[in-house]
């Protein structure tokens, strides 16, 4: 498989399903109660306002699901209109230029906010379990609150943490885990790559996650 960067037409991709952790097979008291929801990684790219560009604002959104036949499939990828004046595309890591922007598929924020908010309460008629890194800087752009039980956080998982409690970046857990280079591509970061690469994390450890929870 080619986990590189991914067409925004592109609606699936094939991808190696990991084996799952030994310590993290099938356990009923933490599995009982999943098969009611649906669960999504989700990932947005940002550019910059403001003086230096500091100040986060959503430019991309992707979330994808992954299918029992091992595919990725891409439920929503957006380029967004950015609500003020652009002073940083962040292009090497966000891989968002200005033409990109000025494109005619681009959608305003509040129509991608809407469309979000309508998949995480009812995807294929459950609600959704949301998978991604770091997500609080991802629900920050989006200004979306979701309820903490139904976020898992890579960044935050004990078991991908470092000593001191301190967070690893995506793709180093990405290679320690799954054996996978991502963020590779010199026209910066894909969120749906980078949606895709937490799902199959959350995948390969989810028994025990979901019982120590």
């Amino acid at each position: 498989l080619e986990w590189r960067r991914m067409k925004l037409q592109k609606k699936t991709v094939d991808f190696p399903v990991p084996e799952v952790s030994p310590s993290s097979q099938s356990h009923p008291s933490c599995n009982d109660n999943l098969t009611s929801l649906a669960f999504v990684g989700l990932d947005c790219e940002m550019v910059g306002t403001g003086r230096g560009g500091f100040i986060s604002l959503l430019a991309r959104c992707s979330i994808v699901t992954l299918k029992d036949d091992g595919k990725i499939h891409v439920v929503y990828d957006k380029i967004v209109q950015p609500t003020k004046k652009v002073t940083d595309y962040r292009t090497k890591y966000s891989g968002i230029t200005k033409e990109l922007l000025q494109g005619k598929t681009t959608v305003s924020f509040e129509k991608c906010q809407n469309e979000v908010n309508e998949i995480f309460a009812s995807y294929e008629g459950k609600q959704c379990v949301v998978v991604g890194h770091a997500l609080r800087n991802d629900f920050d752009v989006l200004k979306i609150r979701y309820p903490s039980y139904l976020v898992r956080d890579t960044a935050r998982y004990p078991r991908f943490m470092r000593t001191g409690r301190r967070s690893q970046k995506l793709r180093h857990l990405v290679y320690e885990h799954l054996g996978q280079r991502i963020q590779g591509s010199s026209d910066g970061h894909s969120s749906v790559e980078d949606a895709a690469a937490v799902l199959m994390l959350y995948r390969k450890f989810h028994a025990e996650w979901e019982k120590s929870l």
